[in-house]
């Protein structure tokens, strides 16, 4: 089974979080346009990312809205140095790297309940930067911005002159960014609904392999479809693609109730989708491929810790059973289809 590893991430982190998405607090961004201003909704949020970034901002740098352990969010901006980015791409199934051990922070909206502003959680989270400066209040929730990070050590220790002006000028201009923030009312129960939901369904609008277009509403169709995630970069090592054929085929003769789908973790993406049709071609496979979207993406960042992992869904988009990780076989995969019909 291969890790969500950094590279992976990072293709994900790009096409999704900086192009903004969904509307939970988890690891996803939510921005009403292309321009610099970026509003959060969900979050209440609205600030304008300096002119200085934008030399800077479409390829060395990553935005992320993650829901700390003490905290009820934190909007952070971290760099990444072209050499980090150069060793992401090319190691693409290494399990020993997390997507932070190649950030470094450039600052942070961080966002707490006022009830929580001295406590040890949060004066952690603000003892990584060396400026903070609150920003806003919003109901029960205070807004504080946090820049000058403490340990650039990965900057400082950059053989490249352009990671080290390029984060400088990054970090100097933070100060404009937090003085550009406006807050508004939001719904944190929603936020919090949200989230929870996020986790028990799965939603998308996105396309075929082949083109066509293709939305979560194919679920009403079938009582149970199995899910399976995969990418094109593990093939031919990690291929069970005949051992699906084997599934799709019994389920059409044998319970037209139920469907199988494969979601391509690494699409849309050109040279990915050309070696997928080359796949299905190769083992004879009929059932429907689909791209990621933003939604779907966002889901797969949120739940999913490597591939192949398999999920089944029930009409209405809720998760029925347990993520089934690594390569089970057909008739692992048929017992866990049987027993849901068999129940219902």
């Amino acid at each position: 089974m291969k890790k969500l590893n950094s590279i992976t991430a990072v293709v994900l982190a790009l096409t999704l979080i900086l192009s903004g998405c969904g509307s939970k607090p988890a690891e996803v961004a939510e921005n009403t346009d292309t321009s610099r201003t970026q509003t959060i909704e969900s979050l209440g949020l609205k600030y304008t990312v300096p002119e200085e970034w934008d030399t800077i901002v479409d390829t060395n740098v990553f935005r992320f809205i993650v829901a700390p352990d003490d905290a009820f969010a934190m909007v952070r901006y971290s760099y990444a140095t072209n050499q980090d980015l150069e060793t992401m791409a090319n190691n693409p199934f290494d399990t020993t790297s997390s997507l932070d051990d190649y950030l470094t922070p450039i600052c942070s909206i961080l966002i707490f309940e006022r009830d929580d502003e001295d406590s040890e959680g949060v004066n952690a989270l603000m003892e990584n930067y060396k400026s903070a400066q609150k920003l806003s209040e919003q109901g029960n929730y205070i807004y504080y911005g946090l820049w000058d990070y403490s340990d650039t050590s990965k900057i400082d220790s950059s053989p490249s002159s352009l990671d080290k002006e390029g984060y400088k000028k990054l970090t100097n201009s933070a100060p404009k960014l937090m003085n550009s923030v406006e807050t508004f009312d939001f719904d944190p129960d929603e936020i919090i609904s949200q989230t929870t939901e996020s986790k028990e369904t799965m939603t998308f609008l996105t396309q075929t392999l082949s083109g066509e277009e293709i939305s979560s509403v194919i679920f009403d169709s079938y009582d149970i479809t199995m899910v399976y995630f995969w990418a094109s970069y593990c093939y031919p090592d990690i291929n069970e693609l005949p051992e699906l054929q084997k599934v799709y085929e019994t389920i059409k003769e044998s319970y037209p109730n139920a469907n199988l789908i494969l979601a391509a973790i690494d699409t849309p993406d050109e040279n990915a989708e050309a070696v997928l049709k080359q796949a299905m071609e190769e083992n004879g496979c009929t059932f429907t491929v689909i791209k990621m979207d933003e939604l779907l993406g966002s889901w797969v960042l949120s739940n999913l810790e490597g591939l192949p992992t398999t999920v089944y869904v029930d009409k209405e988009g809720h998760i029925v059973d347990q993520y089934v990780q690594g390569l089970q076989g057909s008739e692992v995969y048929l017992n866990i289809i049987q027993a849901f019909l068999a129940n219902k």
